[in-house]
């Protein structure tokens, strides 16, 4: 490691490739030096695993994705990346870049525009481009041949991996003088591979040292004259597999080739819907993954709301894959992975047209790897309905910003079918439509809508002709036709209403009729179509809408003079925005929150968030939006009058170079500021209308994840609400908080 870190602190050493065969330890290299090296990089390390991408034109829109930068009309993802990291000093990691090696020349393009950035690269093999220097990673040093000890082999790499992981899975084992001629020479054999180790010594809770030996022995021998065509260290790591995998009992086996069909992890649940087939109905699952898990052959990888989520490392699932083509069970067991998940991918989308959008975006998120999968599989197969219902995906792309390849998956899916009158068809065409209007094409999404309206209407789809119907009532705001949109969204409204479960689009539809009415400066009629929009959205749990609402409502209190309860919206703005995961709203609802902080005259703290804001808009390649422009240059002004060039300029670039989250924090933390009595709150303390509704939860008795489930908000949300309620309240307890709850008639 001390080499690489070396390297990587010179000036003329930017892109610094590790090579090496799998399972040999790069990854993990990778992230010690990252971690070793994170302080000398004034910006950070971003890690970008590549094992998911397949396609190399997508290598650019993985990482963009990773750093959080948002797709705009006109950039391709290259030019947003190259505008995103030309003044950032950055150390980028990408892992796993060997199966998309056709992506290397771009790689070099970042290094070779971007003067502050140094990429550490992990791959099979070298990049081969001319900025590169490869650095080969071997395998740990092994035990010399001949007689060994305690003091021979104590300190030595493999030996000690061994141990460690050995002790993991018997805790009692420990090295002697004994076990130290076996255990140096199981290393031997296993080439000092750290992947080939850990399967090993894993094993040690069903074999006794001397029994592992042996079997490693035999198998090694038994395939030495295997697939000549593989690398000699692939062949071993595959061996060692192989010795695992036959260790098992025959339904683990099955059941380990089945899990292989799963890509970025899985959960309990989705293994359960995926996994049955009529010849093996009785297959115990839970047990299975369990001990799948204990022999090394699946990871347990990061929980999701308490449910935990496994998964293989790459080189084992690409042998568990060999496995299911050899059985019979490939085309079986891909169908049910691709059915399963296109019926996740709709009810997310009808979760989210209901109003429950945190919950259905993040799970989404989360799968957003096996969606990839199965649309893939169902493409390459002609499995033309169950492509095109994978159109659900559309507001999850738009809105987490996966333009670009949003739109690529649906120019596959639309040129399998040009003609048909289905709703299968028509879900494809809305969600295409979505892709086009998050990329400025409003001409492409009308027509793409206009197409899905039409077949809704002939299919008489009710639920679908008001999102059609939505959808092009926004994009005709987009195109300045107000009359239009009216009735686009008065009707998209009506039938909203009528048809029931479209939560979503009644808080959207009469938003978007409020801004048209706040357009034609009739102010009551845009609050009243605010106010009823907000309650609407907040009584399904739904952010999304609720965010922009915020936005808008803070303006109107700005209007009319009123810039505590300004601060106030903007502030839930931006919490919303963040919660949901819209960075292009957050940029301007931190812009709005910055004008109402001038007007209180808290310059300084208006000028972090402007540079906050502007390098969130420089990210995505975020022009300033007209109707934000007015107020944008009268604070400006405020702050340059009011703020001399060296206190201005620092507080700026505080702004720019603070970590996202923690300008979200500082938002979170802001101190709250009274409002005016014609429109203070109802609630004690001058809680918001979130926080009132916490607080009436709290004083039930609910536990803090139980309120987070009831309003769809996440486990942390709730522990900020109750941070502010607290302070608001001037209390220190769930108790006292309960007390004030009960004095004021909330519960």
């Amino acid at each position: 490691m001390r080499e690489v870190v070396a390297l990587l602190r010179r000036a003329d050493v930017r892109l610094l490739t590790l090579t090496g065969p799998g399972g040999v330890g790069k990854t993990r290299l990778a992230l010690a030096i990252a971690k070793r090296l994170a302080s000398e990089f004034r910006d950070g390390v971003v890690f970008v695993d590549l094992a998911p991408v397949h396609d190399p034109n997508l290598v650019m829109v993985a990482i963009a994705q990773t750093l959080g930068l948002r797709e705009m009309p006109g950039h391709s993802p290259r030019e947003t990346l190259v505008a995103a990291l030309v003044d950032r000093h950055v150390l980028l990691v990408l892992d796993n870049v060997e199966h998309v090696i056709a992506a290397a020349p771009a790689i070099a393009a970042l290094v070779a525009v971007g003067p502050k950035l140094t990429v550490l690269a992990t791959s099979r093999s070298p990049l081969n481009v001319r900025a590169e220097r490869a650095y080969p990673v071997g395998p740990l040093p092994v035990p010399d041949p001949g007689p060994a000890s305690i003091a021979t082999v104590t300190g030595n790499p493999a030996v000690g991996l061994f141990v460690e992981r050995a002790q993991a899975a018997v805790p009692s084992f420990t090295l002697t003088d004994i076990n130290a001629v076996t255990l140096a020479e199981i290393c031997r054999r296993l080439d000092g591979l750290p992947l080939a180790i850990e399967l090993a010594a894993a094993r040690l809770t069903v074999l006794p040292l001397p029994g592992l030996l042996t079997r490693i022995s035999n198998r090694l021998a038994l395939l030495t004259a295997g697939a000549q065509d593989h690398p000699e260290r692939l062949r071993t790591i595959r061996t060692t597999i192989a010795w695992s995998h036959d260790l098992l009992a025959a339904e683990e086996q099955t059941l380990f080739r089945r899990l292989a069909v799963f890509a970025g992890g899985f959960t309990l649940a989705s293994a359960e819907v995926v996994m049955p087939v009529a010849s093996d109905p009785g297959i115990d699952i839970l047990e299975g993954i369990a001990s799948l898990v204990e022999k090394s052959l699946l990871v347990r990888r990061q929980d999701h709301d308490g449910e935990p989520r496994f998964g293989m490392l790459e080189t084992i699932r690409e042998y568990a894959l060999e496995r299911l083509a050899e059985s019979g069970e490939e085309t079986t067991v891909h169908r049910a992975h691709a059915l399963a998940y296109r019926d996740i991918a709709e009810r997310a989308e009808a979760g989210f047209f209901a109003g429950a959008d945190l919950p259905w975006l993040d799970i989404q998120e989360m799968e957003h790897d096996n969606f990839r999968a199965a649309l893939a599989w169902s493409l390459d197969h002609a499995e033309v309905e169950t492509a095109q219902r994978f159109g659900a995906l559309g507001p999850f792309w738009f809105i987490r910003g996966h333009l670009t390849e949003g739109r690529a998956w649906f120019e596959r899916i639309l040129a399998l079918d040009t003609r048909s009158v289905t709703a299968a068809r028509a879900a494809a065409l809305f969600g295409a439509g979505q892709i086009a209007r998050g990329q400025g094409d409003v001409a492409a999404a009308t027509a793409l809508h206009e197409e899905a309206l039409a077949i809704r209407r002939s299919t008489g789809d009710e639920a679908g002709i008001a999102t059609s119907l939505f959808m092009l009532g926004d994009l005709a705001i987009e195109a300045a036709d107000d009359d239009r949109a009216t009735a686009l969204h008065t009707e998209a409204l009506a039938r909203c209403r009528g048809v029931g479960g479209l939560d979503f689009c009644v808080a959207a539809a009469l938003w978007q009729l409020g801004t048209i009415a706040a357009r034609r400066d009739a102010q009551d009629e845009a609050m009243a179509a605010y106010t009823e929009a907000l309650g609407v959205s907040r009584g399904t749990g739904g952010r999304w809408v609720a965010s922009f609402v915020l936005e808008s409502l803070g303006r109107a209190a700005l209007a009319r003079g009123d810039p505590a309860r300004a601060i106030e919206l903007f502030r839930e703005s931006v919490l919303s925005c963040w919660e949901i995961g819209d960075r292009w709203a957050l940029a301007y609802a931190l812009v709005g929150l910055a004008e109402a902080v001038v007007v209180e005259r808290g310059f300084e703290r208006a000028a972090r968030l402007f540079g906050a804001a502007e390098a969130l808009r420089e990210a995505g390649n975020m022009p300033l939006m007209r109707f934000t422009r007015s107020g944008y240059e009268q604070a400006l002004h405020a702050i340059r009058t009011n703020l001399d060039e060296a206190r201005r300029t620092a507080a700026w670039d505080a702004g720019r170079h603070l970590p996202l989250a923690r300008v979200v924090q500082d938002v979170a933390d802001l101190a709250p500021i009274a409002m005016s009595p014609a429109l203070a709150s109802p609630y004690p303390g001058g809680l918001t209308e979130r926080e009132g509704e916490v607080l009436r939860l709290l004083a039930t008795g609910l536990s803090n994840a139980a309120i987070a489930e009831r309003l769809f908000l996440s486990r942390r949300t709730i522990d900020a609400h109750l941070t502010h309620i607290y302070a608001k309240l001037d209390v220190k307890s769930r108790a006292a908080a309960t007390r004030v709850a009960l004095d004021h008639g909330l519960a």
